[in-house]
């Protein structure tokens, strides 16, 4: 298998925010899962309703402020809002391979040039072979074959903005 360092080094400045705890937010009271208090932004692009609902659930156990869109399209959409309206755009987009009416190679390279671009994950259910060809021409940072934890998810994302190559294989289950 291949490892992951597809030649970035690090997030942008300034794009993922960190907030102190709140102040009434007893310390010792824990959920079941711990939250962090850096948030990331991520724009998730999946087509099965089921599964980005899961997984924007998921991510939000984990501080991951999430928005979704369905293809191609409305991703770049988004992006041309965000800027727009002067928000904050994503740290980083998860990005279906088998998306409908999109080419996701392509939608790779047109999400990591837009203007507020973002560095991309692929994911997908598909064969390793395919994910990892198509993480590799789109230019991503990092494949994940579904399912994923979230936890790989952010270990992938502290790598790569810290600057550090991420050597996993590239399309590893956890």
């Amino acid at each position: 298998m291949k490892a992951l360092d597809f030649g970035y080094h690090s997030l942008r400045s300034g794009r993922r925010v960190c907030e102190p705890a709140p102040p009434e937010s007893p310390q010792h009271l824990h959920t079941a899962v711990d939250v962090p208090h850096c948030v990331w932004k991520l724009l998730l692009v999946e087509d099965d309703a089921d599964s980005a609902d899961a997984l924007t659930s998921l991510f939000g156990l984990h501080g991951i402020e999430t928005s979704w869109t369905i293809d191609g399209s409305s991703a770049l959409q988004a992006l041309d809002s965000i800027q727009r309206l002067g928000e904050r755009g994503p740290d980083f987009a998860l990005v279906d391979v088998n998306l409908p009416h999109t080419d996701a190679v392509e939608l790779c390279h047109e999400l990591r040039e837009h203007p507020i671009g973002c560095p991309v994950v692929m994911i997908s259910a598909a064969s390793e072979q395919i994910l990892i060809e198509s993480a590799e021409r789109g230019g991503a940072i990092a494949a994940l074959r579904k399912p994923f934890s979230a936890e790989h998810l952010l270990e992938i994302l502290e790598h790569y903005a810290a600057g550090q190559p991420f050597n996993r294989p590239s399309a590893a289950r956890r």
